[in-house]
């Protein structure tokens, strides 16, 4: 009988494995764009195709063999959070209702990930996956740090590189998870092998993951990368009484590491070393100005999707300008976002998301207290970069990948800390995998027209916004994931057309989409193109309006100064 349910798990673990292992090599892709966030970035979009699958197989394993859904705490506040974003919309312009749309979908997206991975059994091993994945990105960065990196196909500017998610700070709190998940299978004895040589050997890869990872977790010079590796040494603290040969020698991989550092900025060909202290006082600026808004705004909000708008022109009505922030999109933590733009329901979303983190931390604290369970604690530690990269800028827009990590690594410590599993009758799990199936689908073919739309669009932009019949031929759904942009573009072009057929019409559908686009976005080009083109219409005194509005945005952009003074 033993042997017989041996046979049966079997292939179900390869099969896991194989998929791991796919995916973990998917995330190593660069494909071309153009930068931004969302689904302008490919590999959000290949992250959260991959969302939808597991998600679908979740619900065809409900659908076909009648298994009872499993219902936790974290998935019931996430839940609850989510309906409560709606409820702004209903007050928020209509303006910003597409930015609104997609934030919402995203949450969304995530809740019936995250309950898709509570039903499924995800193997342990998922954690060697995530360490390759760590490792390759790290092994790059490593490499072009000490010069040797010209075949690396990742970005490196200023001497710092940027990895896969084209960001240091992303790039940085994804090692974080890394060297949390090494000193993780260094650590804990449940991963040990049965064999003394294969156990010597594994601990000597898993002791040079650790060196290197936090070698160039200091090189990178991420603030969130520092908080990060900190976050990850709890474990090796933790484990000191109960392990104490192991946690030492984890603590010394980790000297080792610094060390490494040390090498790897004196071998490097530009200096690593720069100042912070620009960077502290724009952060500072945005989380004031923020704080500001919510107090003459704190129970309705800006609008849900207004930030960029809002925060720009509240600024402006206080006399401040872009200089030295720039165009604020974000205010670089998550829990303000919220209560800026949704009021009183965004806060007690996020604080309902708090609340299902909270708990699932604590019942692998007291697993751990216990000693039934370490690895749900262990799981927690790893996530902790991701959740303290949130509240310091926004990942989960710049990197889909670091929101499905997230949630995995939570829902794995969820489902291994609780004892009692809540199950749902068999007849409304069927249901609502029924339910799901369609909209998992749906999630795969909208994601394979939009990687489509998003490659079509980078094309026509890097050619010079020559050949705009594959945009205009652009399918409805792919056109439509890629709305805003699709229309930038094309405006653009019209302009570029307008030197050539000198037709008034485009002159006029520039202007209407210009002033549609600046109620959501701020951007320099935008106004100065819409204020030649009314100045040219004969409409001065708009046009002296907008200039107004744009040389109190950016008063040192010159174009605008004659403009803003013509009286």
């Amino acid at each position: 009988m033993k042997k017989l349910m041996t046979t049966k798990k079997k292939p179900t673990m390869s099969y896991f494995m194989c998929v791991a292992v796919f995916i973990a090599l998917l995330m190593q892709l660069k494909l071309p764009n153009m930068g931004g966030s969302g689904l302008a970035l490919p590999q959000n979009i290949l992250a959260w195709a991959i969302m939808c699958c597991v998600t679908c197989a979740a619900a065809i394993r409900f659908c076909c063999r009648g298994a009872a859904l499993t219902v936790n705490p974290m998935l019931c506040f996430y839940g609850v959070g989510t309906v409560l974003l709606v409820v702004p919309l209903f007050y928020t312009s209509s303006v910003w209702h597409p930015l609104a749309g997609w934030h919402l979908m995203a949450l969304l997206g995530g809740w019936l990930f995250y309950g898709a991975l509570l039903q499924l059994r995800i193997g342990k091993g998922i954690l060697y996956m995530l360490l390759a994945a760590v490792y390759w990105q790290a092994f790059s960065a490593g490499m072009q740090f000490i010069g040797l990196g010209d075949w690396v196909p990742y970005a490196q500017i200023n001497g710092r590189p940027y990895g896969v998610f084209q960001q240091v700070n992303l790039l940085a709190s994804f090692i974080a998870c890394g060297l949390g998940g090494a000193l993780t299978l260094l650590l804990l004895p449940e991963f040990a092998l049965a064999s003394r040589r294969q156990e010597g050997l594994r601990n000597l890869v898993l002791q040079a993951c650790v060196v290197l990872f936090t070698g160039v977790l200091v090189c990178l010079q991420s603030r969130i990368g520092w908080l990060g590796t900190a976050a990850a040494l709890l474990l090796p603290l933790l484990c000191l009484r109960r392990y104490p040969r192991s946690a030492c020698y984890a603590i010394a991989a980790v000297a080792a590491g610094l060390l490494l550092s040390l090498l790897m900025l004196q071998t490097t060909e530009e200096s690593a070393t720069r100042s912070m202290v620009m960077s502290n006082h724009a952060r500072l600026a945005m989380l004031q100005t923020a704080w500001s808004m919510v107090e003459q705004r704190p129970w309705l909000g800006w609008g849900l999707g207004s930030f960029e708008y809002s925060f720009q022109h509240f600024r402006l009505a206080q006399g401040f300008s872009t200089d030295g922030l720039g165009v604020v999109t974000h205010p670089h933590n998550e829990l303000l976002f919220m209560w800026v733009e949704a009021g009183v329901f965004g806060l007690l979303s996020m604080l309902l998301l708090i609340v299902g983190v909270g708990s699932v931390l604590w019942r692998s604290w007291c697993c751990w207290q216990k000693g039934c369970a370490e690895l749900p604690l262990a799981l927690c530690i790893i996530a902790f970069p991701l959740l303290l990269h949130s509240q310091t800028e926004y990942p989960f827009s710049l990197s889909a990948w670091h929101w499905a990590l997230l949630l995995l690594l939570l829902a794995m410590a969820d489902r291994l800390s609780i004892r009692r599993r809540r199950r749902i009758s068999v007849n409304l799990s069927r249901f609502v995998g029924f339910l799901a199936l369609p909209v998992a689908l749906v999630g795969i073919v909208f994601m394979g027209y939009a990687m489509y739309g998003g490659l079509v669009l980078t094309a026509f932009e890097r050619g010079g916004l020559r050949d705009i019949a594959p945009v205009r031929s652009m399918p409805s759904l792919a056109a439509w994931a890629h709305q805003e942009r699709r229309d930038f573009d094309m405006q653009i072009y019209g302009l570029l057309m307008y030197n050539q057929t000198q037709n008034p019409r485009l002159l006029t559908d520039y202007t209407g989409w210009a002033k549609v686009y600046l109620q959501r976005h701020t951007d320099a080009n935008v106004y100065y193109s819409l204020i030649k083109i009314l100045l040219f219409q004969d409409n001065a005194a708009e046009s002296l309006r907008w200039s107004q509005e744009a040389s109190g945005l950016f008063p040192q952009d010159s174009r605008f100064v004659p403009q803003a003074r013509t009286k």
